[in-house]
């Protein structure tokens, strides 16, 4: 149970929703990009002092009920419903999370030594990531605006399989495939990425990524969706 990041998803959720997306009237003296505190406590019929509370990390664990009814008042999807009931420390309809990463996949990750790699559960939430991965994480935390705030932004959809480009300041734009396994029970996945063009690859291995991202300028990222 982490109530801290869920206090923040809530916020996160509540800002994005708009009054007329709810029934309500959009008002002209809104302080607040979405809707108010006391709005979503009254559409998930619980108090204000007690969602409050929940927002800002304090008070008791909701309970599944509770959780039902915020998923309903925030208008969350699927993904986002089960990612609320895993803050909260409950089993969710996408059955409970996996807290180590299984064998089979360590044994890969170990082989990935100069490959960003990481292992997600089925809600992308990251289990453990390899130092090529961490160094590409931190630096885009710290160099790209956009990057931060997307990552901060809390948004959970589980992810298919996705073309991205990445600008490499060694290397230039790199177009690369999003690949996962994904174990026998579905709970968790190996994610990495592999260079379209082949001729990259050996140049990639050359590399050392605290060097190559070391003092550069923030990388530009963009997402293509799945083909076809």
């Amino acid at each position: 149970m982490d109530l801290g990041e869920l206090g923040a998803f809530l916020k996160s959720r509540r800002d994005r929703l708009a009054p007329r997306a709810v029934g309500l009237p959009p008002g002209t003296r809104r302080r607040v990009p979405g809707l108010r505190r006391d709005e979503v406590a009254e559409l998930a019929s619980l108090s204000a002092d007690y969602y409050t509370e929940l927002e800002q990390g304090r008070g008791q664990c909701p309970s599944e009920p509770v959780l039902h009814a915020l998923a309903r008042a925030l208008r969350l999807d699927p993904d986002e419903t089960a990612h609320l009931f895993h803050l909260a420390g409950h089993p969710t309809p996408l059955g409970a999370e996996p807290v180590r990463m299984q064998e089979a996949l360590r044994r890969l990750m170990d082989r990935l030594q100069d490959t960003p790699a990481m292992v997600i559960t089925d809600l992308h939430e990251v289990v453990v990531q390899n130092h090529a991965a961490q160094v590409l994480v931190d630096h885009l935390m710290g160099a790209s605006a956009e990057f931060a705030g997307l990552w901060r932004a809390r948004e959970v959809k589980v992810r298919h399989e996705e073309y991205k480009r990445v600008v490499n300041p060694a290397l230039g734009v790199l177009k690369v495939t999003c690949n996962s396994i994904v174990t026998a029970d579905a709970a968790q996945r190996l994610l990495w990425f592999v260079p379209d063009d082949a001729d990259a690859v050996p140049k990639l291995h050359a590399l050392d990524a605290a060097e190559v991202w070391h003092d550069t300028p923030g990388p530009a990222f963009g997402l293509f969706r799945s083909w076809g």
